[in-house]
């Protein structure tokens, strides 16, 4: 793993404009964690602003290996220290964010796999296009890009939110992780069951507290066109015939 003076030297090696432009990527967070950055670290909800409880942050890769991966948190200071614009960040931003394709698969298969080289690397055979999803019971499917590291955003990947659409129709959105999403048909189960699943999750420790992405359930509406926010009324539970595993 790799400790602070390697990433200074890193960054002392590689950091200019034309690296940050190069190598620029955004990440869904909550909400809530980014406002303990929020005065010095910049965020954009061109693609997420009916995304309620998520905020998009800016930052760079640096190094990685087999233990893990090193990255830098892109800050208003630094772009004016390489005379680089927010606008002009975020542009290359999302135009790096489409160069990355999604990876989509079935979740049985992922779970099948048990290994993060299921997930990704030899694992990239098994990946759906957006066009092979179907809105049988029982259909869920997961949602990352190549590294499975801050996949959540690579829903928006070359529009892959509305491509599924198109294949699908509406459907929820589970914010599993910082690193991925889960996709279901809003024909095969209930808005209520996911979020009291969502709550219960991330309540329970499974996931780690700097991985959570949100308590919200997000729904990809075809009309509008757009992922949104599902508004929920309190004591409302699933119909006692719904089943996720059927």
């Amino acid at each position: 793993m790799f400790n602070q003076d390697d990433i200074n030297e890193k960054i002392m090696e590689v950091m200019n404009k034309e690296f940050i432009l190069k190598n620029a990527q955004l990440a869904m967070e909550s909400a809530e964690s980014y406002k303990l950055k929020a005065g010095f670290v910049p965020t954009d909800d061109k693609l997420t602003k009916d995304m309620k409880g998520i905020a998009v942050v800016p930052y760079i890769p640096l190094m990685e290996d087999e233990e893990g991966r090193a990255t830098a948190l892109v800050t208003y200071y630094l772009l004016d220290q390489f005379g680089i614009t927010k606008d002009e960040f975020f542009d290359a931003a999302y135009k790096n964010l489409d160069e990355d394709t999604a990876r989509i698969r079935s979740l049985t298969d992922v779970i099948g796999s048990m290994t993060l080289e299921g997930i990704v690397g030899d694992g990239e055979e098994h990946c759906l296009e957006p066009e092979d999803l179907t809105a049988e019971v029982g259909d869920l499917y997961y949602v990352t890009n190549k590294s499975a590291f801050r996949g959540a955003m690579s829903i928006f990947s070359n529009d892959t939110h509305k491509k599924i659409g198109q294949a699908i129709g509406d459907y929820y959105i589970i914010p599993s992780s910082i690193h991925e999403l889960l996709i279901v048909s809003c024909d095969v189960i209930e808005a209520s069951f996911i979020s009291d699943m969502v709550k219960s999750v991330n309540a329970s420790g499974i996931v780690a507290d700097k991985d959570i992405l949100s308590d919200e359930v997000y729904k990809f509406d075809s009309t509008a066109g757009k992922i949104v926010t599902i508004e929920l009324s309190e004591g409302k539970t699933r119909d006692a015939d719904m089943d996720l595993g059927k």
